[in-house]
């Protein structure tokens, strides 16, 4: 909600507090990696969008992050 309303800094203290509690949150690693596309930072971004692959983003939510990772990272 805080990245939509522009706040990303809030937001991404927020999903950082997120993982700190439950490290393999692939769900938690696509947000963060919107916030980082957010701010430009794509690099961060892919990293995350790969660790929300790997913890299993695809069979639990869909397709979103493998679209993420195609629209940003492979160049």
């Amino acid at each position: 909600m805080k990245l939509k309303l522009g706040n990303t800094k809030e937001a991404l203290k927020d999903v950082n507090k997120s993982l700190k509690i439950k490290e393999f949150n692939a769900y938690a690693y696509k947000n963060r990696a919107l916030i980082y596309i957010e701010l430009g930072q794509n690099e961060n971004a892919c990293l995350d969008l790969k660790q929300a692959i790997d913890y299993g983003y695809s069979q639990q939510y869909g397709d979103e992050v493998k679209e993420l990772i195609k629209t940003n990272c492979i160049k």
